[in-house]
């Protein structure tokens, strides 16, 4: 499922503004076409240690559709459009 939008209204244009907005619309499909798609569930946890001291712990899963690559930048070899990938996290957040 590719993503569109209607863009630019072209009706009440000057033909010269409509020709560009035209142009500019099938720019923007184009980008957006290229948009990753995927589902995700995740869940996270926080805990205020102490005062100005927090520890996250979040899990992530996410299925990426449509032969995307989903938010993965770096696809590496062997990835499988449609298989799921999970990404845990930890982290420290202090004010000092």
């Amino acid at each position: 499922m590719a993503v569109q939008v209607p863009g630019l209204d072209t009706v009440d244009l000057p033909p010269s503004a409509a020709a560009l907005a035209g142009q500019a619309n099938a720019v923007l499909n184009d980008f957006l076409r290229e948009v990753p798609t995927q589902d995700a569930a995740n869940v996270g946890l926080r805990w205020d240690v102490a005062p100005n001291y927090a520890v996250k712990l979040q899990y992530d899963v996410a299925r990426p559709r449509d032969g995307s690559s989903g938010s993965l930048v770096n696809v590496q070899p062997g990835f499988r459009s449609g298989h799921a990938f999970r990404v845990f996290s930890a982290s420290v957040d202090f004010v000092f």
